[in-house]
């Protein structure tokens, strides 16, 4: 099953945009850009690499499934939570994009 990097790492999932805050990467997210190489979406999680900026970009530019995965990380973008232990809430955001996560699958 396809996941975002980010919480999407990423928005999960990805990445492009300038480095800064966990929250630019919740918000990148949910104006349907790629997080920043170095940004994060909870302060505990691990930075998003570059390879998960590429994945995102890929993904994005797919000519197939690229409007699908921009609707998931939109989604996703707007739907952040994270845990007590400040991370991530993964299964948060899976139950609030199911429709989108499905559509991309």
């Amino acid at each position: 099953m396809k996941k975002l990097v980010m919480f999407l790492g990423a928005v999960l999932l990805c990445a492009s945009a300038a480095c800064s805050s966990s929250s630019d990467a919740a918000s990148s997210a949910a104006s349907g850009n790629c997080p920043a190489v170095g940004s994060k979406v909870c302060t505990a999680d691990d930075a998003i690499t570059q390879d998960q900026a590429d994945a995102c970009v890929k993904a994005k530019n797919d000519a197939t499934c690229g409007s699908k995965y921009t609707a998931l990380l939109q989604c996703g973008g707007s739907n952040v939570k994270c845990d007590s232990s400040n991370h991530e809430d993964d299964s948060a955001i899976a139950s609030a994009c199911k429709t989108q996560q499905d559509a991309y699958v």
